[in-house]
């Protein structure tokens, strides 16, 4: 920092805009800027108060930006966009008043009790998407885009309303991609947060609106999954990612979602914009839509978290043993019928070891990665390719069901040998081929061919021993050998 330049982590205390605005609190910090929160003398209510991080004040082209973007951020008033209160320059600093919303973001709704992050309802999307995608919108009407769509810019207020934050920050701090040099780009200039930038933002092509779009798909299948879909090793790999790696049919991934909803979403986050909904609020509706027909329906206004589970499999039930028509139910000739007992309660099979095993029970976990088989404890160390997929236990041969987080395995029904060629998981082959906890040296091996090994490895051990012996007694032959041929000269001297 320049002598005489403010510094913008030092705040606290300090007064904006002629005394209106007094920072009381720094709140936390992003990749791009400092949040404060501050008191409103003027509106006698609590602000938010955002500035740039150091290193951006070093930037040129940021106070152009600033005066360029900030009269537009302020006329972008939309029911559910964070409304900017004022803009304007504390000395060297630039600083955007937003009004404070005290119900958090979605981030923060997916945190459990642990710390650890995790899925969210299936039918908790009623309670944001829609609201979210009309703000984009509204905003893309205005040649408005966001860029930087993800669950910590999707905020509540205490009612639990929806609010998109940040509309127009990533553009002042950065600029847009043709005004930076193509070595800035090669350095890892991209705009967005990696996790959930659209494909055509990373390869630095045209975009619209549906970038946004993308993003928003990517926030979606987060919440329901618990993690990012896209993680990489790096934020490079993760780049990567968005422009080459093709999801699964989350359907397959989280049993609960409906298939309806889940084609939604992979539209949505389909690497080539044409593909993609036209609007955010036609992904929106076409998504909810898909609750609606699978029949969910609103039972956590509060976005609480939730397990990853995996639904139990049901027993088939005959036709005729379905809810009454409304002519049998007033007919009084007709004999009543026995309410159809339920079928989502754990059901007793035998398995694989001839031992009977209860289908639907679940193995929980406080740690990601490693956890029990619900039949025998065997204990387990997955890593992040198993998760979602389906297995058999290495000691006890139960087929399992490994949860998208990697902290669940539920006990599944055996399949019937003609129909399991047709109904594979995910339409690769692949998902039954895992054996849980089976692996020697790195290497995953059948049974047959790992007590082979052991065999061989016990009669070596065996053998060493044998040899070690022999060679402990060798000393005492050798005496006893030459004690003999003593005695027998002095037999033939006498």
């Amino acid at each position: 920092m320049k002598a005489g330049m403010l510094d913008p982590e030092f705040l606290i205390g300090a007064s904006l805009a002629d005394d209106r605005f007094k920072i009381v609190a720094r709140v936390g910090a992003g990749s791009m800027a400092i949040v404060y929160r501050a008191f409103d003398h003027r509106l006698e209510t609590e602000v938010v108060v955002k500035v740039p991080k150091k290193q951006k004040l070093m930037d040129d082209g940021l106070r152009e930006r600033f005066r360029r973007e900030s009269r537009l951020l302020v006329q972008l008033q939309h029911p559910h966009i964070v409304s900017i209160l004022d803009v304007g320059l504390h000395g060297n600093i630039p600083f955007v008043v937003m009004q404070y919303l005290s119900g958090g973001c979605l981030s923060d709704k997916m945190q459990a009790r642990n710390g650890q992050p995790t899925a969210l309802p299936v039918d908790s999307l009623r309670k944001w998407l829609l609201q979210i995608a009309k703000a984009l919108d509204f905003a893309h009407q205005r040649k408005v885009i966001h860029r930087d769509v993800k669950p910590a810019n999707i905020l509540f207020d205490e009612s639990g309303n929806a609010f998109l934050s940040d509309f127009g920050l990533t553009k002042i701090m950065y600029g847009e991609p043709d005004e930076n040099a193509a070595d800035e780009t090669a350095a890892g200039y991209v705009i967005g947060t990696p996790n959930f930038v659209a494909p055509e933002i990373v390869l630095g092509a045209d975009y619209d609106g549906r970038a946004d779009q993308y993003s928003l798909a990517i926030s979606v299948y987060n919440t329901l999954v618990g993690t990012p879909p896209m993680l990489g090793k790096t934020p490079s790999a993760t780049m990567v990612n968005q422009t080459r790696r093709v999801l699964p049919l989350i359907s397959e991934v989280r049993k609960a979602v409906p298939v309806a909803t889940a084609q939604a979403l992979a539209k949505a986050l389909n690497k080539k914009p044409d593909d993609r909904f036209e609007t955010c609020e036609e992904f929106a509706e076409a998504a909810i839509a898909g609750l609606t027909t699978a029949g969910l329906t609103m039972t956590t206004p509060g976005l609480s978290p939730a397990p990853l589970p995996v639904s139990p499999p049901r027993k088939s039930v005959p036709a005729d043993s379905s809810v009454k028509s409304k002519s049998d139910a007033t007919s009084a000739t007709s004999p009543k019928r026995k309410r159809p007992p339920r079928t989502d309660r754990m059901e007793s099979i035998p398995g694989s070891s001839g031992v009977a095993i209860n289908t639907g029970r679940v193995s929980r976990s406080k740690t990601p990665g490693v956890i029990n088989c619900p039949q025998c404890r065997k204990e387990f160390r997955l890593r992040q390719e198993h998760a979602g997929r389906n297995g058999r236990c290495a000691q006890c041969a139960t087929r399992l069901r490994i949860g998208a987080d990697l902290m669940t395995l539920t006990i599944l029904p055996e399949r019937n040998s003609d129909a399991s060629g047709s109904s594979g998981s995910s339409g690769t082959g692949s998902a039954e081929d895992l054996i849980i906890g089976e692996k020697v040296f790195g290497f995953k091996l059948s049974r047959n061919v790992m007590l082979g090994l052991g065999a061989v490895l016990l009669i070596i051990v065996i053998a060493a021993l044998v040899n070690f012996f022999l060679q402990l007694s060798k000393p005492d032959l050798e005496k006893q050998e030459q004690e003999m041929r003593q005695r027998f000269q002095n037999f033939e001297v006498d």
